[in-house]
């Protein structure tokens, strides 16, 4: 059935469908082995044949976005990776008032696109994310957020592919998400959202980019293979601090090190391997156990075999 599947899709998407892809050339973290095969479709028509297409053949799927928030696993992936990127990334002005605007804004769309339009625009709200690397369909999956807001402050709307190729809204309230977790049918791939803004004043909205920016700069390590915070922040504190203060920064296993400049950081700056880094998050989860008695819980997606 696999090969199949792969005649299928090379018919279909062409050279945009690749076998035993390497990872690595996607992942932030520069790691990774290769998937069964990878797609990167052109439109939601395109998506639901890739989708139904791997259920009848019995394929397990994976959707990705920029990779900037998952581990994939030396080993690879005995999947089909969908990448959802620019090719699905239009944004669409719906609605306007004299307050506010009403965007529809496409999974595949980047956080630093819709930044830069809203700086272009006035449009203010959405300054908290200047500056987190990714897609919106990762932002939206993992309510991604800073300590100023979080995606779903803005989210109005939510459309869903299914595994079998059909698309539905659902509303806000009927979307269960909570700190970095958002909790969607199995199977269901995010197409978009609709999203609501209000209107500012671009000199406003510039200056609160430019201070995140710079916040990041400062606090977040620069040029380096990562993918953003590992941990999420337990209830109450920072991991960050917990991970300092057990004694973690700087810690280092093969080419991955815990980041002297922001602990809850881990850095790939040696070539190290995916190995490297699940191993040092496992020390990093250890350490802070013994000196806290808390189990601190990844952020990062790890994907594929670890054993």
């Amino acid at each position: 059935m696999s090969e199949q599947l792969a005649k299928l899709l090379a018919r279909r998407l062409g050279e945009r469908f690749k076998r035993n892809e390497l990872l690595s050339d996607y992942t932030t973290f520069g790691v990774g082995g290769p998937a069964w095969g990878l797609v990167e479709p052109d439109d939601e028509d395109e998506l639901a044949f890739v989708l139904r297409a791997a259920a009848e053949a019995g394929m397990e799927l994976q959707v990705l976005g920029a990779c900037s928030n998952v581990l994939v696993a030396d080993s690879g992936l005995p999947a089909l990776a969908v990448l959802i990127r620019e090719r699905m990334g239009a944004i669409e002005l719906e609605s306007q008032s004299d307050r506010g605007v009403l965007l529809r804004v496409d999974a595949g769309c980047s956080v630093r696109r819709l930044t830069e339009l809203c700086l272009e625009h006035g449009w203010t709200g959405f300054e908290f994310a200047a500056g987190i690397p990714g897609n919106l369909g990762g932002a939206l999956r993992m309510n991604a957020g800073t300590r100023d807001g979080e995606i779903y402050d803005l989210v109005r709307e939510l459309r869903l592919m299914n595994a079998e190729g059909s698309a539905q809204w659902l509303a806000r309230e009927e979307v269960d998400f909570s700190y970095r977790a958002v909790e969607l049918p199995a199977g269901a791939v995010i197409l978009s959202c609709r999203m609501e803004l209000q209107k500012g004043e671009r000199q406003d909205v510039a200056r609160k980019v430019e201070a995140m920016l710079a916040w990041r700069a400062e606090h977040h390590p620069q040029y380096l293979p990562c993918a953003g915070s590992v941990f999420r922040n337990p209830p109450g504190e920072h991991a960050a601090r917990l991970i300092e203060t057990a004694g973690c920064k700087g810690l280092r296993v093969g080419g991955a090190q815990v980041s002297e400049h922001h602990a809850n950081f881990i850095v790939n700056d040696k070539n190290g391997s995916a190995n490297d880094i699940y191993e040092l998050i496992g020390l990093v989860r250890q350490r802070v156990r013994q000196s806290f008695g808390l189990t601190l819980e990844c952020e990062v997606k790890l994907l594929g075999d670890f054993a």
